[in-house]
């Protein structure tokens, strides 16, 4: 055991391991700690549940792990090329298989975990599975269940694709309305047999803007511009016990309104040189105060940014280097300068840096009057502030009584 009461009982059990009681906690190892754990592989971490007999073996003995990964991606792959022939929109496999590479004996720093019965991660609280800048795949070889004490909500930027190989789909409601909208483009419903529209204990209303056409073997019924046109190859049969007409008569229906939105994505560059800037932190603000974090991708695109009305938007660089405060002290000893001072030379420049490592250089420009600047650089230290002492023992100014 190597234990130490510093920070909360830390421990590191190995063996038959026993309380202060001598009473058995478990046979093994354990790392505990009533503070923090961390596990950092540079190279990369792999955890398993598999056993390995007497420490045989190499280190990094993932067979199992990878046979795992390469059946699932070899999975999603049939499955896309399938979908690809339906026309549906297939999964990013090129991404999965890139993952595939880097984690095989962890040839570039992942992180992979495997065990031969099972992995559950529970928490009472939320769970959060994320890619920032790539793709999430899941891949089973018989069902994949979800299910939602409340909602299930999906939302994609691009395009929401569904796909069945063998035994169809099926949409049910068991209370409230379903609604179906393509609210910038057209909606198609096709079968290679029958289509039924019905309506148990209400009616079925189909409305058309400027055109209704309903045809099937060259004979058509066509409503556009108040007019109702029948046509036939063949012969129009009407049986009818009374046939009426009428004077003119319309029937109005209100137009459907689609919501709209406000979106713009951005690609980051560099003011000066122009030139994108990949994998950058940003922070966007909207207008209405909403906020934005994220990283660019290799193209230097942010993610796109949604309004539901016209709004301004506001972009900061969290990593960015920058100059957050000047102070002043005077002498050898730094002292503050305070409005009771009256020290005119021997000034020191404090600068207050953000995000500038220890031993960076800050190029610091002032303004000395009559139009000349003079350009000083100076290096940051541990608390990070940059520091240039007797800034004007080469360029005497001049100071009025209200200075």
């Amino acid at each position: 055991k190597l234990s130490t009461e510093y920070g909360g009982k830390t421990q590191l059990n190995l063996g038959h391991n026993v309380d202060d009681d001598r009473l058995i906690r478990g046979k093994g190892a354990e790392l505990r700690t009533d503070d923090w754990i961390s596990i950092r592989g540079g190279k990369g971490v792999f955890i398993s549940a598999d056993t390995q007999q007497g420490a045989q073996g190499r280190m990094l003995d993932m067979e199992d792990a990878i046979q795992q990964l390469n059946q699932a991606l070899s999975l999603a792959k049939s499955l896309s090329r399938r979908a690809q022939t339906a026309k549906a929109t297939s999964g990013d496999n090129a991404a999965h298989g890139e993952l595939n590479r880097a984690l095989e004996d962890l040839e570039q720093a992942g992180v992979l975990g495997h065990a031969p019965q099972g992995i559950g991660f529970v928490s009472p609280k939320s769970v959060r599975l994320a890619s920032g800048g790539s793709s999430i795949g899941l891949m089973s070889g018989h069902n994949t269940d979800i299910s939602a004490g409340r909602s299930i909500t999906l939302a994609a930027n691009d395009t929401v694709s569904l796909f069945a190989q063998g035994e169809g789909m099926q949409l049910f409601a068991g209370a409230g309305k379903v609604d179906i909208q393509a609210q910038k483009g057209e909606l198609n419903a096709e079968a290679q047999q029958d289509i039924t529209l019905s309506s148990a204990e209400g009616k079925v209303i189909v409305k058309a803007d400027q055109e209704l056409i309903l045809t099937c073997g060259g004979a058509y019924i066509k409503l556009s511009g108040g007019n109702i046109e029948l046509g036939a190859p063949g012969n129009i049969l009407l049986n009818s016990m009374n046939v009426q007409k009428l004077g003119p008569l319309s029937l109005q229906t209100p137009p459907r309104i689609f919501p709209k939105g406000y979106s713009e994505g951005f690609t980051l560059k560099d003011p000066e040189s122009k030139t994108i800037q990949p994998f950058t932190a940003f922070k966007i603000t909207t207008g209405e105060g909403e906020v934005y974090e994220g990283v660019s991708d290799e193209h230097g695109r942010t993610m796109p940014i949604y309004t539901a009305m016209p709004s301004s938007l506001s972009i900061e660089f969290p990593d960015e280097k920058r100059v957050t405060s000047l102070f002043w002290t005077y002498g050898e000893d730094q002292i503050p300068v305070s409005d009771s001072s009256r020290h005119f030379s021997d000034l020191n420049l404090h600068a207050q840096t953000e995000n500038y490592q220890q031993g960076d250089t800050v190029d610091i420009d002032i303004e000395m009057g009559e139009g000349i600047i003079k350009s000083y650089q100076a290096t940051v230290r541990e608390d990070g502030v940059a520091v240039i002492k007797n800034i004007f023992k080469d360029s005497p100014v001049n100071f009025n009584d209200e200075e």
